[in-house]
């Protein structure tokens, strides 16, 4: 994430943070860095997903953050443009 982002929610390089769609929850760790855009996140696809007993991947699987459902007219993949809230891990 951009360190405007970051700088905004508190959270430095290297922590962990929440990341919440509408559709799930991933706990990963933050890379914060002047190459994303402000207002705009990246993430890779992880591994299998691990979920946690509260419903929180944490294995770094971005798809519990995309729809199912496919664009049309294609029947695509909705994975360029998904609807994020990054905050840091309430304790």
């Amino acid at each position: 994430m951009n360190p405007l982002d970051a700088r905004g929610r508190g959270i430095a390089d290297g922590q962990v943070i929440l990341v919440k769609s509408d559709r799930g929850i991933m706990r990963i760790e933050a890379r914060v860095t002047e190459d994303i855009m402000p207002g705009v996140v990246s993430a890779h696809q992880g591994v299998w997903p691990e979920i946690d007993r509260d419903g929180t991947e944490r294995a770094g699987s971005v798809n519990i953050l995309t729809p199912t459902d496919p664009t049309e007219p294609s029947l695509g993949s909705r994975t360029h443009s998904v609807l994020v809230e990054i905050s840091t891990l309430k304790r």
